[in-house]
């Protein structure tokens, strides 16, 4: 892990920039609708007995040619945070909300108390938008101090295989590195899927779990159940509602 401060430095200027984006959301918020723009849906509030809250990308919403995505398939103790962020990644803000994966954190505990722990999977909108392994873990960083500003631990799941001749095919290395590096500094707080997912070459996403032969990114229903299961064996009772 790196060392050094997190309050001074290039460091502590980028999260000083990074937390005045998340305070213009907030603000933004507070400032009522527009005349003639259509307002959101609301955010969804969740509820006292959800100890874990997941987010991520649209792997964890619903999508109507397959359904729940994986953070409405652990359970019901665990809050889907990441409803409607599509397109988002540690760096990459989101299409829907305009936030990332980090401001969707900051954004949900500014606004609500805290949960117990914080579930993760993010990062193919950051590979496929043309991010850097580097950018996202410094992005993981920031998501980390968020968390511990609320007394909150944060679980990760290494980002799932890619389908085979995908336009993330290139970014293969880049997927494996960032896992590794998940791993390396975080250790049991974080779980790896592939042995689940991938297919006999043990490289690229079993042709099983894709969502169609024309979608080159999501998973389709057996896919996350697959995942889902993966991650509730590992993470195991916490997932489950008291």
């Amino acid at each position: 892990m790196r060392g050094g401060s997190h309050g001074t430095g290039p460091n502590g200027a980028r999260r000083g920039v990074r937390a005045l984006m998340v305070g213009a959301v907030v603000v933004a918020a507070a400032c009522g609708p527009n005349p003639g723009v259509t307002d959101p849906p609301p955010e969804p509030v969740p509820t006292a007995g959800q100890a874990v809250w997941a987010l991520g990308d649209s792997q964890a919403g619903a999508m109507a040619a397959r359904g729940e995505g994986w953070g409405d398939r652990l359970g019901p103790a665990v809050f889907n945070a990441a409803w409607r962020s599509t397109g988002a990644g540690f760096v990459t803000p989101g299409t829907a909300t305009g936030r990332t994966v980090v401001e969707d954190a900051a954004w949900y505990l500014a606004h609500h108390d805290a949960p117990e722990r914080l579930l993760v999977i993010a990062g193919v909108n950051d590979l496929g938008s043309g991010r850097s392994v580097t950018e996202m873990l410094d992005a993981v960083d920031d998501l980390e101090q968020v968390a511990a500003d609320h007394g909150v631990e944060v679980w990760y799941v290494g980002y799932p295989p890619f389908v085979e001749g995908s336009y993330l095919q290139p970014h293969l290395v880049d997927r494996l590195t960032f896992n590794a590096a998940l791993e390396a500094r975080f250790g049991d707080r974080v779980q790896s899927c592939d042995d689940e997912l991938l297919a006999d070459d043990g490289v690229w996403l079993d042709d099983r779990f894709r969502l169609s032969q024309a979608d080159e990114v999501h998973l389709g229903d057996e896919g996350l159940d697959e995942l889902a299961e993966c991650v509730a064996d590992r993470f195991g009772a916490p997932l489950e509602a008291p």
